[in-house]
């Protein structure tokens, strides 16, 4: 039996619909996977930073470490020195009480030569703290803290980059999650493409698109690496020169 005119271009019409599915989701898989490769790149440019301010952090940690410890040993020398100009001081008294001038005086020279000798600051600060008297010291003069700024400093910018190894961490396992809702698109539409019946298809379409609109959604919100820029990588593909 033959077929009517108006019988063919409902034919026609039903050859069109996978045709469109098709195209469909061919266009949504060249787009996951250009959105997949996208999120995969801005995860190793994180876990890079990431890196490369650990290694920061690690080598500023120990510097902060051995820093410390030239301060601590400062620190002791001082107060060894202190005990030394002290005992010197006392000696000299004692020699005056005893009427032992001239043992007095050599104790004087003594500790005179040592002070300029020594470093002028906490010299000085040993003369206040001996006309002071009493249980005046250097140390009550000068701010102890002085000799640990510097490793503090040190220690505190290093956990400060360190901090920014975390974040770059966790960013790049957002970006990571990224890619798994891009994953899951993929699988779906694979789905879709091997499947006949052409309702599952839709459904199968219709999930991969909400998926696909999360994942990108996700990603967007996500901040880019610190001091990205795209005109940079162009630059270094194109040996610098502009266009």
């Amino acid at each position: 039996m033959e077929e009517t005119p108006q019988e063919q271009p409902a034919k026609k019409k039903k050859k069109l619909i996978p045709n469109k599915l098709q195209l469909a989701i061919a266009l949504l898989l060249a787009t996951a996977a250009l959105l997949s490769s996208y999120s995969t790149w801005m995860n190793q440019l994180h876990a890079s930073s990431m890196s490369e301010n650990y290694s920061r952090a690690a080598r500023m940690t120990a510097e902060a470490t051995e820093t410390y410890t030239l301060a601590a040993m400062e620190y002791s020398n001082d107060m060894a020195f202190w005990g030394n100009i002290q005992s010197l001081s006392s000696q000299e008294a004692y020699r005056k009480e005893e009427g032992d001038e001239s043992g007095a005086k050599a104790a004087r020279k003594q500790m005179e030569i040592l002070l300029s000798t020594y470093d002028q600051t906490f010299a000085q600060a040993c003369r206040d703290a001996l006309k002071k008297g009493g249980t005046t010291t250097p140390f009550d003069i000068l701010d102890t803290d002085d000799y640990f700024t510097t490793a503090n400093d040190l220690n505190a910018e290093a956990m400060s980059i360190r901090a920014k190894g975390d974040l770059d961490n966790l960013r790049s396992d957002s970006f990571a999650l990224a890619q798994v809702f891009y994953s899951v698109v993929l699988f779906l539409l694979g789905l879709a493409g091997a499947w006949t019946d052409r309702k599952s298809k839709k459904v199968l379409l219709a999930a991969s698109v909400a998926m696909l609109a999360l994942g990108f959604a996700y990603m967007v919100s996500l901040p880019l690496p610190d001091g990205f820029n795209l005109l940079d990588y162009w630059s270094h593909i194109t040996g610098g020169q502009s266009s």
